[in-house]
């Protein structure tokens, strides 16, 4: 392992530049980007592209409004990089600065940027889909509303969704839902925690052009770690998740409830141990958190689960959607 400052730029204006290039036989983890806007008075776009040159479906941050005097676009963790590919840099005011930090490690063949494509607009486009005899645990993945100098002058609403082998797409499979993503670069960034068995799709959708998406993770040999389940929420009423089988233990590396209605909804997770019943010192969200129509409450890494416990969830209101994702592992 090498921990280290991948690079830094005092950044040309109006020109592309290369903050880092992972070198050959190595490949790069990167833990954190910062782009910040060192001029006193005028904001600024900055641009970030990571991959194998400079293509739009590379973008991970578009045309993004940068405050003067300070203000910072930033990237933590889930980026990763093999030999050739790079990081690259553009900022419209005189006066940015870039630095980019990570682990360079000794090549690996399983961390890679899973896909990159351009979204079809008012069409679901497939980023990624797990090969045979593999697992896949995503690092990071992020959704751009257009990019700078495309003409995407409007709002997208996007969508996300994890679709299971030999399954459709559904409103319980979303990972983002109804999300409204500005004009020019907006983005969405999910962090870790979400794995794919062999067969299951990543798969983006905008309702404008010039969107895209780009994903990194650890394509495995198939393993124990999986979507443990995807439920549509019975309004009013509690629905079960998951339950631990018989034998096994679970590490739950990410779950994330939807509110997929047009009004609002109060949303709240219970994990109830084996043979006890549902009580408030199991509430694992607050039952006062409110969603608006497209909201969700994500927890990613820490919950537990012994044989026969149970991940419950309620909505006040009609189409909610709670999918999880863990490892089940033998007791």
């Amino acid at each position: 392992m090498a921990f280290k400052q991948l690079g830094s730029l005092a950044m040309a204006t109006t020109a592309w530049e290369t903050l880092y290039t992972c070198p050959s036989g190595k490949t790069v983890i990167v833990s954190r980007i910062s782009m910040l806007n060192n001029n006193a008075s005028l904001p600024c776009d900055m641009l970030l592209l990571a991959g194998a040159g400079l293509i739009a479906v590379y973008y991970v941050s578009g045309a993004s409004n940068t405050p003067a005097y300070g203000g910072e676009m930033k990237l933590d963790g889930g980026i990763i990089l093999n030999a050739g590919e790079s990081i690259y840099t553009y900022c419209t005011v005189a006066g940015g600065t870039a630095i980019a930090w990570g682990d360079e490690i000794t090549a690996s063949s399983t961390l890679k940027q899973l896909g990159a494509v351009g979204i079809t607009q008012n069409s679901w486009t497939t980023v990624y889909q797990c090969p045979t005899g593999k697992t896949t645990y995503v690092s990071k993945i992020i959704l751009n509303n257009g990019y700078f100098g495309t003409g995407q002058t409007a709002e997208a609403t996007m969508y996300l969704a994890h679709i299971p082998s030999g399954q459709s797409v559904a409103t319980k499979y979303y990972i983002v839902s109804q999300q409204k993503v500005m004009r020019n670069g907006g983005r969405i960034e999910i962090g870790g925690g979400i794995v794919l068995s062999a067969g299951d799709i990543l798969s983006a959708y905008s309702t404008q052009t010039s969107g895209n998406c780009v994903a990194w993770g650890d394509e495995q040999t198939a393993g124990t770690a999986k979507m443990l389940n995807a439920i549509d929420i019975t309004s009013g009423a509690w629905t079960e998740v998951y339950t631990v089988p018989a034998s096994k233990q679970t590490i739950v590396s990410k779950m994330i409830m939807i509110n997929n209605n047009a009004s609002y909804a109060r949303m709240y997770a219970e994990h109830i141990p084996s043979g006890q019943s549902s009580a408030d010192k199991y509430f694992i969200t607050s039952f006062q958190h409110v969603l608006q129509n497209g909201g969700y409450r994500e927890l990613t890494g820490g919950i537990c689960l012994a044989t026969g416990d149970k991940v419950r969830v309620f909505s006040y209101s009609a189409d909610g959607t709670c999918i999880m994702w863990g490892d089940e592992i033998n007791v």
